[in-house]
Order: C-alpha cells, then sequence, then structure tokens
C-alpha cells in the first residue's frame, strides 16, 4: 500500500489534491472500514484546502511537516535547494531534497517542491521503518 503511494508521489509534477487525500487516508485515517481511498480522495479533490481535516500535504511545506512530527516524533529534518552543492549533479536545479534523521538513519528524497520532497521522504521512512 505505501510502496504505491510512494510510487504516485515519485511521479508527481506538482501539488495534488488527490495526493493529499491518499496520504490523510494511509497516514491518518481511522476508519478505512468505512471510509474508502476513492472516497477520501474525491472529498480532498472536492474541498478548499483550509478546510477541516483536509491538509495540503503536497502543497505545503508546514502541513507536510506538521505530518513528519505527528508520524515520527524525534526525527528531525532539513530542505535544500536545488542548487545545493551536496545534492546530486543530474538533480540540481529540477529538484528539493529533503532529508529525515533519527540518529545513524538518514532518508532522503528528491522532488519538484519542498512538499513533495517532505511527503515522500516521510513514507519512505515508514516504510522502512515497518520492513
Amino acid at each position: 500500500m505505501i510502496a504505491e503511494l510512494i510510487e504516485r508521489l515519485e511521479k508527481a509534477e506538482g501539488p495534488d489534491r488527490n495526493l493529499d487525500g491518499a496520504i490523510y487516508w494511509h497516514l491518518l485515517e481511522e476508519n478505512r472500514a468505512e471510509r474508502e481511498l476513492w472516497w477520501v480522495e474525491l472529498q480532498f479533490s472536492a474541498t478548499p484546502e483550509n478546510v477541516d481535516w483536509r491538509k495540503p500535504f503536497t502543497s505545503s511545506l508546514d502541513a507536510a511537516l506538521s505530518l513528519v512530527e505527528r508520524k515520527l516524533p524525534g526525527w528531525v529534518w532539513g530542505v535544500t535547494s536545488p542548487d545545493n552543492p551536496e545534492d546530486d549533479p543530474a538533480l540540481q536545479r529540477q529538484h528539493f531534497t529533503a532529508r529525515l534523521r533519527k540518529s545513524v538513519v538518514i532518508i532522503r528524497a528528491h522532488a519538484p517542491t519542498p512538499a513533495l520532497a517532505v511527503c515522500l521522504a516521510l513514507l519512505r521512512a515508514l516504510s522502512e521503518q515497518r520492513a
């Protein structure tokens, strides 16, 4: 399940309300038996970002970071710009890099926006924890 969501995030070129709904459903939805993924994605895509629980994880760095703090307490984060010399030269000027760290575990992700990079790094970290 998370692998499919990671794949969708890797392909994302910008903010996506359906992805916001999928992230919510996979990580925060408490009633998965009652609310299916398609329904939650529909609720996110049909409703403005500033309404109740429908946070814009893929477009708001604040929303993405609040999700990291909720799902991975104690982890530290960082986002570097596309021109950072630490980044892979092939990705410079094209992607942001997010880095999540807990002790010696470091998870990196590259994406077109900082919020997408943080979401992707979060899902990769959660996936590794579950493995």
